[in-house]
């Protein structure tokens, strides 16, 4: 259990900071920028992001609004074929339940969970 709970914030922290990358590699924006738009200090941030602090649903989501990015957060059940795991399609009604606010406030009011799938807005 320990280990998979690892692994999921493993590959959550490594999804945010390739978003982090990508969008400072489009738009310029910095740690610095980010602390700036979350009202935190770098180091905050810098933390976060190294793997030096914890990561919280919320903290994710603010970097993730800050960034300019949508998260988007999805459960199933895998299945095992031939010893290996294989992520079932959402059947087809299933709804995507996207994460969309304008400002901080409305983003941390939200009832939005963090994922490992992240895309530019």
């Amino acid at each position: 259990m320990d280990r998979a709970a690892s692994r999921f914030i493993g590959n959550v922290r490594k999804a945010l900071v390739s978003a982090a990358i990508d969008e400072k590699q489009n738009s310029g924006i910095t740690q610095q920028g980010i602390a700036e738009k979350l009202g935190v200090n770098r180091s905050v941030i810098n933390r976060l992001l190294r793997g030096d602090a914890n990561l919280t649903l919320r903290s994710v989501a603010e970097i993730v609004w800050a960034i300019g990015w949508k998260i988007e957060f999805r459960l199933y059940k895998p299945e095992f074929v031939g010893g290996a795991i294989r992520v079932p399609s959402p059947p087809p009604t299933t709804r995507a339940i996207p994460l969309i606010a304008t400002t901080r406030e409305e983003m941390t009011q939200s009832n939005a969970a963090a994922v490992i799938s992240l895309e530019a807005v």
